[in-house]
């Protein structure tokens, strides 16, 4: 009978690594970090710093489109108000384009040496780990080198490098960038309007504990499915170097039978990650629509009525929010694979002795008194 993946598969069960998950994530406190991303690359701040004054360009551009219906419809209902509180009168469509242009190229350079400079960083990092791993690996007793498995090494070069360069560079980089980003965004709202800004507050927190709860779900299984993923990968390279036994003990089919075991817990894993990340995925897009909706809807039954401009520039503000939400809601996954696997790295090249000395067993009967110190004057 064909082997049918999908059918009668148990749930799997989280072993208690997975529910030590958060004592291994604080990421502000590993050794390695400190010491070699955040002690050795401090221009790192720097690209942080131009990635947020490239964040607020966003802003400007945003309530700049309002800007050109003034000018160009002669509209005062789109005119917005951050825009009259900051001095700015343009009178000429000329003119608003020049200077749409400028901050257009600003935000293309200041992007541009952010993302070349947090990159070019975090390979260097990566260049650091795998030569600190290599050269401890080498160095190690025969014995211990060769009492592990050699996919759980090609893992620690291969597949647990990405998550390592996500952790650096979309989790926290990208992260810290971005929850600077609607802190100032949250300002400017505040600005334009308190009153809607108090509703949009209230409305995070009631839906943050959902995502609270699918992070706390997710996270649960991040190391789960990493070990499975491990143990199969170990499973297959080690039935390919005794194929040729398996041949000759007949055992072919059973050792089939084994892996489609193991890869249908796999598969099972996957499956009920993907539902939790599905309910992510659709929440998190859902919100921008949904502020939206919320805003319109108290402009529109609440008594004191804002200007259109002043709509029009709240909507602008928050609209440009949407991809550092979704972001932000994504780092604590992202931090949480990346550190993982940066723990299996440095366990991996944590120094151990080329070859230990001996511990010599010494009876009672042999054991010599203690002597007195001789003088060194003759």
């Amino acid at each position: 009978m064909a082997f049918d993946p999908i059918q009668n598969i148990p749930a799997p069960s989280l072993n208690l690594h997975a529910l030590k998950i958060h004592k291994m994530s604080n990421w502000i406190k590993n050794k390695t970090l400190k010491r070699y991303w955040f002690g050795r690359y401090p221009r790192i701040w720097l690209y942080l710093t131009l990635g947020w004054f490239a964040s607020l360009c966003t802003f400007f551009l945003s309530l700049w489109v309002g800007l050109f219906f003034d000018l160009y419809f002669q509209s005062s209902l789109s005119k917005t108000l951050l825009l009259e509180k900051s001095g700015i009168s343009i009178d000429h469509l000329g003119t608003f384009f020049w200077i749409m242009g400028m901050v257009i190229t600003l935000k293309f350079i200041l992007q541009y040496n952010e993302r070349k400079g947090i990159h070019q960083d975090v390979d260097r990092f990566i260049h650091y780990l795998l030569a600190k791993m290599y050269r401890r690996q080498l160095r190690q007793n025969p014995e211990l080198f060769n009492s592990r498995p050699f996919s759980k090494y090609l893992l620690r070069y291969s597949g647990d490098l990405q998550p390592v360069r996500n952790l650096l560079a979309q989790g926290i980089h990208r992260g810290i960038r971005d929850v600077l980003f609607l802190l100032s965004g949250l300002a400017l709202l505040c600005w334009l309007n308190f009153t809607w800004t108090l509703i949009l507050a209230i409305l995070s927190m009631v839906i943050f504990p959902i995502f609270r709860w699918l992070d706390q779900k997710q996270m649960l299984m991040i190391p789960f499915r990493r070990n499975q993923k491990n143990d199969l990968l170990h499973f297959v390279t080690e039935s390919f170097g005794i194929q040729n036994h398996l041949h000759q003990q007949g055992k072919v089919e059973k050792k089939i039978q084994a892996f489609n075991q193991k890869n249908t817990e796999l598969l099972q894993s996957n499956l009920q990650n993907q539902r939790f990340e599905s309910l992510r995925h659709a929440g998190v897009n859902i919100l921008g629509p949904l502020m939206v909706g919320i805003i319109l809807f108290f402009s529109w039954v609440h008594v004191q009525n804002a200007a259109p401009g002043d709509l029009l520039a709240y909507l602008l503000v928050l609209g440009s929010l949407g991809s550092a939400v979704r972001n932000v809601v994504k780092a604590p996954e992202i931090i949480e694979k990346g550190m993982l696997s940066l723990k299996k790295i440095e366990r991996l090249s944590k120094k151990q002795p080329t070859y230990p000395s001996p511990i010599l067993f010494v009876p009672e009967d042999e054991k010599q008194p203690n002597c007195p110190k001789l003088s060194k004057k003759g």
